[in-house]
């Protein structure tokens, strides 16, 4: 299997991150170590669910959740 390269944009930073195998988001996110449960996700401009797979040349956006109270 060839390498994927994903394309991961966060608080204005981009970052080129390349996996071998497919995964899904929350592995994606656990592998950089980002708290699935304080953010969402866009898929290639779209909000996506935490299983879904990643493939080559994906764009994703991750929005950190502001919560008060």
């Amino acid at each position: 299997m060839s390498i994927m390269s994903i394309e991961l944009l966060r608080k204005g930073k981009k970052k080129q991150l390349a996996y071998k195998k497919e995964i899904t988001l929350k592995e994606l996110l656990n592998t950089q170590k980002i708290n699935t449960e304080t953010v969402l996700v866009k898929l290639n401009g779209t909000i996506a669910t935490l299983d879904e797979k990643i493939k080559d040349q994906d764009k994703l956006e991750i929005l950190d959740i502001i919560s008060g109270g």
